[in-house]
């Protein structure tokens, strides 16, 4: 069993003399401390397989790749389309419910329906444009966006002179979050700006396309 160590001030795992922390298909990553963010291990043992850590070490199936969650800033931990972390558990682990390889983390991406398994148990409290990903991309990026309240939403793309280059989205959500693809194939690389339009917010995202 893990130990608190008083003077990590924040990390993730904490093990002290003796102890020791098991684990698979887990995710640990973007915790907060003075020294040690993820784990502060002060002689204890790491016994991680196939699971998310910002920090390196030893242990079959790890990675260190931002697990890219759809939207922490409001408490929503589930996987983005792109996570790596997709797939990516133990091969001998049970089944996820969309009867793919087991995901690493508690929340699976359903990819059967394409949306985050529990995406509607936390709400979001504010319209948000969140940073596109990849940024910079080659061809085809992912807009994430929150909406608060069921309404209209416009996802518009501009050049650096200010003319439209895309529409991307100009329909009625449900609140919760959302993500689109964007395939600027048919553009010049550059730098464009997307502009989010819903009830009285707005808010403008840059996006830069390199081929």
């Amino acid at each position: 069993m893990p130990q608190y160590f008083e003077n990590s001030q924040g990390s993730g795992i904490t093990l002290w003399s003796g102890s020791v922390i098991h684990g698979v298909n887990d995710i640990v990553f973007d915790n907060i401390a003075q020294y040690t963010p993820e784990i502060y291990n002060n002689g204890g043992t790491v016994d991680y397989r196939y699971t998310c850590c910002a920090q390196t070490f030893s242990g079959t199936g790890n990675i260190t790749d931002n697990p890219e969650f759809y939207a922490p800033e409001e408490n929503n931990f589930n996987l983005s389309q792109s996570s790596p972390c997709i797939d990516a558990g133990h091969p001998s682990s049970q089944l996820d419910p969309d009867s793919t390889r087991a995901d690493m983390g508690a929340l699976y991406y359903d990819q059967s329906t394409g949306v985050q398994e529990g995406k509607h148990s936390v709400q979001p409290s504010a319209f948000r444009l969140c940073p596109a990903y990849p940024n910079p991309f080659n061809s085809v990026t992912t807009i994430r966006f929150s909406v608060a309240t069921p309404g209209q939403v416009s996802l518009t793309v501009y050049d650096v002179m200010g003319r439209e280059v895309a529409r991307i989205v100009d329909r009625n959500f449900d609140s919760g979050y959302h993500s689109v693809v964007w395939d600027a194939a048919n553009l010049s690389s550059g730098v464009y700006l997307c502009r989010m339009e819903a009830d009285r917010f707005t808010a403008v995202r840059k996006l830069v396309f390199m081929q």
